[in-house]
């Protein structure tokens, strides 16, 4: 015979019961199971153990191609990935797909913070309302605070304008390089006598 399955356990252990979806695979008296919702809340595609995952809420498993796809139908929209902490505090970070401007995004608290467009390029940058690159700047840690794998007590060293301008020391180089030192002066070094300009 042929069929498709629904199978269930109830029992007084939330952690034994399960719901499970099975379908018929083809062969005479044979299905198998395509989705598991334990007692837990967990939701396994492709595993009958979701709750044995480190991250059990929603686990695919599959052989080599297994993936999850979100698809935008219209070609042109920005289908996403979404981290929050609860529905009052949505978006905490995205990860999009910029259809139209064929390009993956990285969004903290609502602000694109890094893309990557069809040419592989990389732009890690803050970006204004229009979306046009305004600057880049690279940050240090204060090391006697933390021990940089938090975020805090960080100083902007560098920073590269949209005239491609390049400060050091400074947020507002008006040249193609300017190295700011309040405390020693402005200078360059190279070589290994530390030749100062």
């Amino acid at each position: 015979s042929r069929y498709n399955l629904i199978n269930n356990l109830v029992s007084a252990t939330a952690s034994s019961n399960y719901m499970q979806f099975a379908v018929h695979n083809g062969t005479e008296n044979q299905n198998i199971d395509v989705m598991t919702l334990d007692g837990s809340g967990n939701v396994g595609i492709g595993t009958t153990t979701p709750s044995a995952f480190d991250y059990s809420n929603l686990v695919v498993e599959g052989g080599s191609g297994a993936g999850i796809t979100i698809s935008d139908n219209t070609g042109s929209g920005t289908p996403s990935l979404s981290f929050a902490a609860s529905s009052s505090f949505d978006g905490k970070g995205t990860i999009s797909y910029d259809m139209t401007g064929s390009a993956l995004t990285f969004a903290n608290l609502g602000s694109e913070k890094m893309r990557i467009d069809s040419a592989g390029s990389t732009t890690i940058i803050t970006y204004n309302t229009s979306f046009t690159p305004s600057y880049m700047s690279f940050f240090t840690h204060a090391t006697s605070n933390n021990d940089g794998t938090v975020e805090g007590n960080v100083t902007e060293r560098m920073r590269i304008n949209s005239a491609g301008n390049v400060g050091i020391g400074s947020e507002v180089p008006g040249i193609k390089l300017f190295v700011n030192d309040t405390a020693d002066g402005n200078k360059i070094g190279w070589g290994k006598d530390d030749v100062l300009i």
